[in-house]
């Protein structure tokens, strides 16, 4: 197994992985991103919401593991070294079987790859750091909500 990849759940022991997975998850979601403690807080608050959740610590494990697993949503820290979010972005958006998959960008404030990726439409959602547990499981929803029923988004739209 690839070290840079954590077990669907990161804190997790594999009998509670095992039992999680039995039941039906709200939807699938990979973080991808540089922090491990951040992304075991925020894996931890999407598991428990319902979310089948996969961990990428670095770029190549996270384009691998997105083409692979093909995830409903992506979260992507575009703060990761080297260009490394902008990076996974671009992959995703030339790949066909990736190209819809709704990305939440997240970063600090003064990133410029943040701005230029909010202007070109390439994210769903843009958020700044620090981000809330909470908050990132109401915008994953959402999105996994309008992947399984398109017909709705206008008026999910409507109300956000």
């Amino acid at each position: 197994m690839n070290d840079s990849v954590c077990c669907e759940h990161p804190a997790a022991p594999d009998a509670v992985c095992d039992l999680i997975r039995v039941r039906q998850p709200a939807g699938s979601v990979l973080l991808v991103g540089g922090g491990c403690e951040q992304l075991i807080n925020l894996s931890t608050r999407l598991h428990q919401a319902g979310f089948r959740v996969s961990v990428a610590q670095d770029v190549r494990a996270g384009v691998e593991a997105a083409l692979y697993h093909a995830p409903d949503v992506v979260v992507l820290d575009l703060d990761m070294p080297g260009h490394g979010g902008l990076g996974i972005l671009r992959v995703l958006r030339s790949v066909p079987t990736a190209a819809e998959t709704p990305v939440v960008a997240l970063a600090s404030e003064n990133n410029p790859a943040a701005e230029r990726v909010a202007s070109c439409d390439m994210v769903a959602r843009l958020m700044v750091k620090p981000v809330t547990g909470a908050a990132l499981t109401r915008v994953v929803a959402a999105l996994c909500e309008r992947r399984r029923d398109p017909v709705r988004e206008p008026a999910a739209q409507q109300q956000g």
